[in-house]
């Protein structure tokens, strides 16, 4: 199972287009039968981004740091996917979570830096 799963490019896609909850929920179903961290990871940042659009700092830091700890671990890109420039992303994520004005333009910013980081060629 060396390739990413169709419900990545769901999940991207939805992220492009802001529908977090939907790109949460896109990628969980496949994590039901593939319990891959790095899945687990990618769903929860989903997550967080959802909260930093409706300004809440605590569920923002909360899953942003859940995410951290299933990357962490990872240290070898697989499935197509590198772990390292999400853990980049998922870093800006937990500053601007932890210091900056949460609001709908930031969080389509940080999706945005996150599509572009899982679609570059690992």
């Amino acid at each position: 199972m060396d390739a990413p799963p169709a419900a990545l490019a769901a999940y991207l896609d939805r992220l492009t287009a802001g529908a977090f909850w939907d790109a949460h929920e896109a990628l969980e179903e496949h994590w039901q039968s593939d319990r891959d961290d790095l899945w687990k990871a990618l769903i929860q940042l989903a997550a967080a981004l959802l909260h930093v659009e409706r300004g809440n700092r605590h569920g923002a830091v909360k899953l942003t740091a859940t995410a951290r700890r299933y990357l962490a671990p990872i240290a070898a890109p697989r499935r197509g996917v590198d772990p390292a420039p999400i853990r980049a992303v998922a870093a800006l994520l937990a500053t601007a979570a932890a210091d900056d004005e949460l609001h709908g333009a930031l969080a389509a910013r940080l999706a945005a830096d996150l599509v572009s980081t899982v679609r570059a060629p690992s």
